[in-house]
């Protein structure tokens, strides 16, 4: 799914940046920034920073349903969000990296949110926000540098919230039949 996701944000602003600029050729990899791809290292990249727990949904507790004279266990999906940066490389034209730094971000400004009716979602993802994040210089350097990669022109971003189930048991119980005290 985290797959996936990224690489349905990617064709969002490769569609962006081919209407904005009529280029045949991809101009969007889902790749780290600055990677050549395909001996090119030209364009925008957009690659995974972290993965974060959702605090608000439930991520531990098991759920039971009826199954034959028991019930069968199962625990609950884990909901992640995706920290994603995109980051421009065009080192000899800082001003266009500065210009489709803008054009994306005004893309997930115009488009926070996006459902099955706002475009075709990956399967099992009903729902996708995206938000700007926040991040201090200390931690842009911090990431830059483990990165090994120069300093581009990047935002960013959080993907809220990716379910990831297994649809896996996690056991079975068994029919309660009465309720007491052990002596």
């Amino acid at each position: 799914m985290i797959a996936e996701t990224l690489s349905f944000l990617a064709d969002l602003v490769v569609a962006e940046l081919r209407q904005r600029y009529g280029a045949g050729s991809r101009l969007v990899w889902l790749a780290a920034p600055g990677a050549k791809i395909n001996g090119v290292d030209e364009g925008a990249h957009l690659s995974l920073v972290n993965l974060e727990r959702e605090g608000v949904a439930p991520n531990s507790a098991q759920t039971a349903r009826r199954a034959g004279d028991g019930f069968a266990l199962s625990r609950q999906p884990l909901n992640l969000n995706l920290v994603f940066m995109v980051s421009i490389n065009y080192p000899d034209a800082y001003a266009k990296s500065l210009r489709m730094l803008a054009d994306v971000v005004a893309l997930f400004q115009r488009t926070p949110v996006m459902t099955p009716q706002t475009g075709d979602l990956p399967k099992g993802l009903a729902r996708l926000s995206v938000e700007w994040r926040d991040i201090d210089l200390h931690a842009i350097h911090s990431i830059w540098t483990s990165l090994g990669s120069p300093y581009l022109p990047s935002a960013i971003y959080l993907a809220r919230t990716l379910t990831m189930d297994d649809a896996g048991l996690a056991g079975t119980a068994p029919k309660i039949t009465s309720v007491g005290l052990e002596k």
